[in-house]
């Protein structure tokens, strides 16, 4: 191996912008689906069903693309820890706090029962988790899929563990685990893009006429065929369905994301901290009457104000300010490594 090459692999992988503009762009509709979810009028309930359609299902497709390199390592295992379940535990508290300060509601802990949006990092932990799995097992997005498709069946999935939510998004963390970045590549054509444009438009439009005749739950995929108050089997083939148009609304974005960096790269690159914060900022609102009581113009303003929550929120100095939040630091108060080998122990053991 030439020196040159030692030199390049030993320099630290690039990040990849495009899949950061990718990020950025779904968790901004996140926000945007989430000032909306209080809102009342045609045309916002319209676009709420639109968003949610695909962008947490393409959310997760790009989280599980970004977790292929998952191998169980201690490293990992503290980034899990810093990133997801420490994040989870303190925004629990802090909505639970909210509940007592702001509804009035008692003062009852429960870590087992995701609040809001806070399900999505007990899903991601538990994905990551199960990762090997689905690494060495055959056919393992039909497998994936059946299991989306079957959970709801089971009254158990409710609540706890945000299962339903795990169980029913697991397809997509599948297939991003399974995609290469060749087939995104393959999303670069003209002809390409024109064809996404025209499916996430017709997207629009299939959510216009299907509003007030398909619930939210349906697209949450948080809830049981019995409690949504569906038969089976047609419960199965609607949710196969949702899995199906998730996926082509989701592969539209895909290609019509950025791929060189710009000023909004920051904005996917610090995604996760965005998705915590503006969370903590809408959720008191959600006891009030504030979002019922909003205008056309105040509508407008609350979603403007989105625009600007997400590129606040996404600098560099508001993510450092918050890290102890968002990604608490874990040594040496918490996290314990085993001593390194000595440098000449090392050299004995190979030559060994």
């Amino acid at each position: 191996m030439s020196k040159r090459s030692v030199q390049l692999e030993s320099r630290p992988r690039q990040r990849d912008p495009y899949f950061d503009n990718v990020r950025a762009v779904l968790i901004t509709f996140v926000v945007i689906g989430h000032a909306l979810e209080g809102m009342s009028s045609n045309l916002g309930d319209a676009v709420y069903l639109w968003i949610y359609s695909f962008h947490m299902p393409a959310f997760v497709i790009v989280t599980g693309y970004l977790s292929k390199t998952y191998r169980g390592s201690p490293r990992q295992y503290e980034r899990m820890v810093s990133t997801l379940l420490l994040p989870f535990l303190i925004f629990q508290t802090y909505q639970l706090v909210v509940r007592v300060l702001v509804n009035g509601s008692s003062l009852t802990f429960n870590f087992w029962q995701p609040g809001w949006t806070l399900w999505f990092l007990v899903a991601l932990l538990i994905w990551r988790l199960i990762t090997p799995i689905f690494k060495i097992i055959r056919y393992p997005l039909m497998f994936a899929v059946v299991i989306s498709v079957l959970a709801p069946l089971d009254v158990g999935t409710d609540g706890f563990l945000a299962w339903g939510r795990v169980l029913s998004f697991l397809p997509f963390f599948v297939l991003g685990l399974l995609l290469e970045r060749r087939h995104f590549e393959w999303l670069k054509t003209a002809h390409v893009k024109t064809l996404a444009a025209v499916v996430l438009i017709a997207g629009l439009g299939a959510a216009f006429l299907l509003n007030g005749h398909l619930a939210r739950s349906v697209l949450h995929m948080s809830r049981t065929y019995e409690y949504m108050k569906l038969e089976p089997g047609k419960a199965m083939l609607i949710r196969i369905i949702v899995l199906a148009a998730a996926l082509l609304l989701s592969g539209a974005v895909f290609v019509l994301a950025p791929r060189k960096q710009f000023w909004g790269t920051s904005i996917g690159k610090h995604s996760l901290t965005i998705y915590l914060i503006h969370a903590a900022v809408i959720f008191p609102l959600r006891f009030t009457d504030f979002f019922g009581s909003l205008t056309g113009v105040g509508k407008i303003a609350v979603i403007g104000s989105s625009f600007l929550l997400v590129y606040l929120v996404s600098r560099a100095a508001f993510v450092r300010a918050t890290t102890w939040l968002t990604s608490p630091p874990l040594r040496p108060w918490l996290i314990a490594y085993p001593e390194e080998p000595k440098p000449e122990a090392s050299q004995r053991s190979r030559v060994a």
